[in-house]
């Protein structure tokens, strides 16, 4: 919030109003906003923060009050830290949460590609016509918000969307854009008997610099992770079984598998998906290194001459080749990440 320093020259016949170039800050608010695109309506809330409890706050009211008649709503925001199910957990309870939740579902824009959210659209028109302008109090913000927000829903200003999914598949090269959770989905048909409502929302914050999103790195190499984990632990434990149960080394496969596992769980969380990738990368490359010195006795095997522990040997080399396709797999998906602008 901005306050004069001077009084403006208020407008005249033929003249401008002109204000002065010197302003004096009072404050920061935040601004909630969320856009139901099609039903050509906008809810405004205006908060002194922008933490945890804030949001938590502004989706219970959407869930409970605006949408209390509806099945689902569907909410399309940024991978902001405070966007996800454990902010929810943190402030309400899990039980609490649990029950708020079963009505919502989160739809988050790729990085770099907030534009993607229809909200931001409105976000434009609100600076344009209310928040660019210098106000110097809590009061009055939330008093020209309100009208504002009540002016266009009377006239029901809608979004007309013309980017469609395709032009999103063009635009981003990646995968992430064909999911349904962008504005194609939000852009959708009429509503169904049992109304669904899809929104538009996000954090608008007021004189602060925005929030860059998480980092998405492509949704399949989580659950990639995560079966390649499961392999290794097979063969763990397969091999474990073929020295009937004698040497507990044949169980390293296993060690291994069961990082893969966690850190491929820990990426479906998009907030921890890039650290959780990049952990299983080096998970991977001591598989290979730690398993490519017993790679030439298993081709020595295969070639019919006698080694020592062959069991071991072959274990060994099953673990090198999956462990070497799961490293190139994910280097191909981090080059294919940063060529799109998924990584910066």
């Amino acid at each position: 919030m901005l306050r004069q320093i001077r009084s403006p020259l208020q407008l005249q016949p033929g003249r401008c109003a002109k204000e002065d170039y010197e302003y004096k800050r009072a404050g920061t608010r935040n601004i909630f906003m969320a856009v139901e695109p099609k039903g050509e309506r906008r809810v405004v809330e205006v908060s002194a923060r922008r933490t945890r409890p804030d949001f938590v706050s502004f989706v219970k009211h959407l869930v409970e009050n605006v949408y209390a008649a509806v099945e689902t709503v569907h909410l399309v925001l940024e991978s902001l830290n405070t966007h996800f199910r454990k902010s929810f957990v943190d402030v309400l309870g899990k039980a609490a949460a649990t029950v708020l939740l079963r009505r919502v579902r989160f739809h988050y824009t790729p990085r770099h590609a907030s534009w993607l959210n229809m909200v931001e659209i409105e976000i434009g028109i609100m600076d344009r016509q209310c928040t660019g302008q210098r106000i110097a109090t809590a009061e009055l913000l939330q008093a020209e918000v309100q009208c504002r927000q009540q002016q266009r829903n009377i006239e029901r200003r809608g979004i007309e969307w013309t980017f469609t999914r395709q032009d999103a598949d063009r635009k981003l090269r990646r995968q992430e854009a064909s999911r349904p959770s962008l504005p194609h989905h939000v852009h959708a048909g009429p509503h169904t008997a049992v109304r669904q409502v899809e929104l538009a929302a996000t954090l608008a914050p007021i004189f602060l610099p925005a929030f860059r999103p998480v980092p998405i790195i492509s949704t399949h190499m989580a659950k990639l992770t995560m079966y390649f984990g499961l392999s290794l632990m097979l063969l763990g434990v397969v091999g474990y079984a073929a020295t009937a149960m004698a040497s507990p080394t044949a169980l390293i496969p296993t060690a291994f598998g069961a990082l893969l596992v966690a850190f491929g769980n820990m990426a479906q969380n998009p907030a921890k998906r890039k650290l959780a990738m990049h952990l299983a990368v080096g998970v991977g490359l001591l598989g290979v290194l730690g398993s490519a010195s017993r790679v030439p006795g298993a081709f020595r095997l295969m070639a019919g001459e006698e080694v020592a522990r062959p069991a071991a040997n072959i274990s060994s080399a099953i673990m090198f080749f999956l462990c070497l396709v799961f490293v190139a797999l994910c280097v191909k998906s981090f080059i294919e990440a940063r060529r799109s602008g998924a990584l910066g």
